[in-house]
C-alpha cells in the first residue's frame, strides 16, 4: 500500500452515501472547417468531431471501468514519487488524473476533477486510516495551514458532487474495494 491506497486497481467509495468516483465521457464537440479541394482549388466545407475531455461524477457502483483507480508511483524525471490518483478508463488521448484545484484560496469546498495525466502541477494523494473505522479520509499532500478532505457536497436535488472541503465536512469518510 502506497501512500495509503491498495495495490492494483481499486474503486473509491464514499462510506456514507455508497457512492464512487468515477470518470464519465465529456460527449462530443464540432463544427465545419474549411479546406481547399486539392483539383479545383475551391474552398468546401469538412464536418469534424471532437472527442471532450472525460468528467469526474459520483455514481452507484456498477461495474464499469470508469470506477477504478491506481496510484501511480512511478518517479518522475527528479527521482520523486508522482503520487497521483489515476482513472483506469483510458481514452484515445490519454488516462485521467484527479485533480484538486482551490479556486476558493483556502476557503470553503472548491470541487474536485479530472485532467489530463502530464499536465502540470498534478496533485499528490494521500489516504490516511481514520482510527478504529477501517476507513479511510484523502486528501492531496502536501497542504498548508488548514486541512482539507475529500468528500461529498450534496446539490440539494438527492446527487452529490465530489469536493476538496475543510475538515469536518460532511461525507469525508472512504472505503476502498479492490477490483
Amino acid at each position: 500500500m502506497a501512500q495509503g491506497f491498495p495495490d492494483g486497481n481499486f474503486r473509491i467509495i464514499n462510506a456514507d452515501t455508497g457512492l464512487c468516483l468515477v470518470a464519465l465521457f465529456g460527449g462530443m464537440s464540432g463544427g465545419i472547417g474549411q479546406e481547399r479541394d486539392r483539383l479545383t482549388g475551391e474552398l468546401v466545407d469538412v464536418p469534424y468531431q471532437h472527442t471532450k475531455d472525460q468528467v469526474l461524477g459520483v455514481a452507484k457502483p456498477k461495474g464499469d471501468k470508469g470506477e477504478l483507480w491506481f496510484l501511480d508511483n512511478n518517479k518522475n524525471s527528479w527521482g520523486y514519487e508522482l503520487w497521483h490518483l489515476v482513472n483506469l478508463n483510458k481514452d484515445i488521448r490519454s488516462w485521467y488524473n484527479l485533480y484538486a484545484w482551490d479556486r476558493n484560496f483556502g476557503s470553503g469546498a472548491c470541487e474536485l476533477e479530472l485532467v489530463g495525466r502530464g499536465t502540470p502541477n498534478q496533485n499528490q494523494w494521500e489516504a490516511r486510516p481514520r482510527a478504529g473505522t477501517g476507513l479511510f479520509d484523502f486528501l492531496p499532500v502536501p497542504q498548508g495551514e488548514g486541512k482539507k478532505l475529500v468528500g461529498l457536497a450534496g446539490n440539494g436535488d438527492g446527487t452529490y458532487t465530489a469536493v476538496l472541503d475543510d475538515e469536518g465536512a460532511p461525507h469525508q469518510l472512504w472505503r476502498f474495494e479492490v477490483a
